[in-house]
């Protein structure tokens, strides 16, 4: 445990010695441009601003214990969590510079959308590298990014806290603030005409610290900009016109597919995955350039920046991981590719995870992103498919792989600033002891007349719906509290926003329970970890990695509730009992399984732990109207069980339509059968009483 009062006295102490040094260096005026950018007061993000004077690479370390008392965690004032307070010297910039720079600054500020995408992956990818050793570059979104970020000043021991801001107020002011930095790392030109290559640079960036830039011989473009500003020499690789179907694959001595798409994910299949230059842990789904393009469906850029996955290749380019777009079907071209011969993406896809398991020496990998179903592969685009079965058959893919998916789906896909959000370290520990103890010691006997309903709040299985849905609008929400509801957030999400589990575990109320949600850490397909089961591999099984992976993150935050396994078109979970053997050793205190079409309640036990069916049409969303998703709700439990015990499943919902939809279903109840009562229980609760009762029959 940290002790307060000699924090305190450390501080006080080095204070002292440093006082005198401190001062000379913020008096001193050298005769070259300082090391750090002179301080000035902070102020709110202004449209223009002068550009601050340029960080260096060779700064030397900065005193981290300035002259404030210690805050610690727990001294945050949490009483409104849309807005976090800066501590005391947060802003003393003796642990260095944080640039700040507003996404409309680069976001939407040029009037050409291609040349906005263009100047929107180069900063995001620009962020990744400098914040690799240190939070360097921080977007405000004009969202909610702000308020975490005044959050991770707080604190003493938060990561921007003592850091100085420094606003950056155009993109033209980024390019100078960072001159230096950019000449240093160069650029990767991509191709147009071939819109994979805006992952393949993507890729190079994050293994060489090559910037993405796209090819333009139009003046205003980014790459004329750069070409003038820094001269020929700042390109270090140039992929156009390099993939053109035909012959040899460019730098590799295999044939070409056929396709130049596929061409452009060979060459970097031999370049980088087969020279183990990316991250061995993870691999990432990025719609690419293609809806932009001359062939593309149109402008998602105009929807929202969040839809086009740039802002989290910050977090892509600062591990280094490979990058791609592939169709996930073997039975039709890639809508975006429809000239190439039928299953070629899906070919080249399995080449890629292939070549991910083996360099993870077949230990679970994960996934950060999702199909583009809005603009290619399905229905929407011509495909054969719907954007559900496009979600069910790349998770089968991927799960044959020991590839857990980071569900980062359309609506929001993406978020700004993991590059920093990752480098928080948690300040708590992580229990849910004392409300599964109350749970257990009080459990209600069972009334046959009563509806046990346990409220699954999902669909948390993305970082992006997390981040900005659920501590954002859910959390945030003034009758949380008021029913128990569990909160299904995937354990693995915490990689990338832990700062956000602090705040939910500090700030639970009694009704507020952390189970995992879709299949446990990362969305995966159970059925295809058996072996022999795998269905797009010859792998070998993958269920005893799968529960390794697993262990961990249930064990930091205390998960031993998995409130739904997640099958897609692979079988129920709950009729295979080696998954339900492992998932009984990772969730003790119960087991939720999908299933549907129907209501099958799959009640039964596994190893002393319940297991409960959770049927797809069970419960509501945000988008429902009260009225009718209360008659869902009525119309699910009056179809009855062998047993009372009803898991309601909701995607993304507030606590205040919980209160609403199940308040409107026991009016309906009381109009169509008197002397019945719904009542919602926690999940330990739920699955306890489901234990007894069944051990009962």
């Amino acid at each position: 445990m940290k002790s307060t009062f000699l924090k305190k006295l450390l501080c006080w102490t080095l204070a002292l010695l440093c006082v005198l040094p401190l001062a000379a260096a913020c008096t001193e005026q050298p005769d070259t441009q300082p090391d750090e950018p002179i301080d000035e007061q902070p102020q709110e993000q202004p449209d223009e601003q002068p550009t601050p004077q340029q960080p260096t690479d060779d700064e030397p370390p900065k005193e981290d214990f300035p002259m404030f008392d210690y805050v610690a965690f727990t001294d945050v004032d949490f009483s409104d969590l849309t807005n976090f307070k800066e501590a005391e010297g947060a802003d003393s910039g003796a642990r260095g510079s944080i640039y700040v720079i507003a996404d409309k600054s680069f976001y939407k500020a040029t009037g050409d959308v291609v040349l906005d995408y263009d100047i929107t992956k180069f900063t995001a990818s620009l962020q990744g590298l400098l914040n690799r050793k240190t939070p360097t570059l921080y977007v405000d979104d004009a969202r909610e990014s702000m308020n975490w970020f005044r959050f991770l000043r707080s604190f003493t021991d938060a990561p921007l806290y003592g850091m100085k801001r420094e606003n950056i107020g155009s993109f033209d002011a980024l390019l100078e603030t960072f001159a230096a930095q950019i000449e240093k790392f160069g650029i990767v030109v991509w191709d147009p005409t071939v819109p994979a290559t805006s992952n393949l640079a993507t890729t190079v960036c994050g293994a060489d610290g090559y910037l993405p830039v796209m090819y333009s011989d139009n003046a205003a473009s980014l790459y004329q900009k750069l070409i003038a500003k820094f001269g020929a020499d700042i390109v270090k690789m140039d992929l156009c016109g390099k993939f053109t179907g035909k012959g040899t694959v460019w730098e590799t001595d295999r044939e070409s597919t056929g396709s130049a798409k596929c061409d452009a994910y060979v060459w970097a299949i031999e370049n980088y995955l087969k020279a183990e230059k990316c991250d061995y842990a993870h691999i990432a789904y990025m719609t690419d350039f293609y809806p932009l393009s001359a062939k593309g469906s149109g402008s998602y850029l105009d929807k929202s920046v969040y839809e086009t996955y740039l802002p989290s290749q910050d977090y892509i380019v600062a591990k280094g991981i490979f990058t791609f777009d592939l169709a996930m079907f073997s039975d039709h071209p890639a809508t975006d590719d429809p000239e190439q011969r039928v299953g070629l993406d899906y070919e080249i896809l399995k080449e890629i995870l292939l070549f991910q398991y083996e360099t993870n020496m077949g230990e679970f990998s994960q996934c950060i992103g999702f199909p583009p179903f809005p603009y290619k592969y399905t229905d929407q685009q011509g495909g054969m498919y719907d954007a559900v079965m496009a979600e069910w058959t790349t998770v089968e893919v991927m799960s044959a792989y020991n590839i857990a998916v980071v569900a980062d789906c359309p609506g929001p896909s993406s978020l700004y600033n993991c590059s920093i959000y990752e480098k928080y370290e948690g300040q708590i520990e992580y229990s849910q002891a004392e409300n599964r103890q109350n749970a257990l010691e009080n459990l209600p006997e069972y009334d046959k007349d009563t509806y046990y309903v346990f409220i699954y709040g999902g669909d948390y299985d993305a970082v992006s719906w997390t981040y900005h849905l659920a501590a954002n609008e859910a959390w945030q929400d003034e009758k949380r509290g008021e029913i128990p509801i569990g909160w299904a957030f995937n354990p693995n999400l915490y990689e990338r926003v832990p700062m956000l589990w602090d705040v939910f575990y500090h700030t639970a109320t009694d009704n507020d329970f952390f189970i995992a949600g879709d299949s446990g850490a990362g969305y995966v397909n159970p059925m295809l970890l058996l072996k022999g089961k795998r269905k797009h591999s010859e792998l070998p099984a993958g269920l005893d990695e799968w529960e390794r992976w697993c262990k961990d993150w249930y064990d930091l935050l205390d998960i031993t509730i998995t409130g739904m396994i997640l099958d897609g078109n692979t079988g129920y979970s709950h009729h295979n009992k080696e998954v339900l053997k492992t998932y009984a050793e990772l969730s003790p205190d119960g087991i939720g399984v999908w299933n549907w079409p129907g209501n099958d309640s799959g009640m039964t036990i596994c190893d002393g732990v319940a297991v409960s069916g959770v049927a797809q049409d069970s419960g509501f969303t945000r988008h429902d109207k009260v009225e009718v998703a209360a008659q869902n709700v009525v119309r699910f439990i009056q179809e009855g069980r062998k047993l009372n015990f009803y898991p309601i499943k909701t995607n993304i919902i507030t606590p205040t339509m919980a209160c609403q939809v199940m308040e409107r279903a026991q009016a309906i109840l009381n109009e169509q059968e008197s002397g019945k009562t719904i009542k919602v229980v926690d999940p330990y609760t739920f699955f306890a009483m489901l234990e007894r009762e069944l051990t009962k029959k």
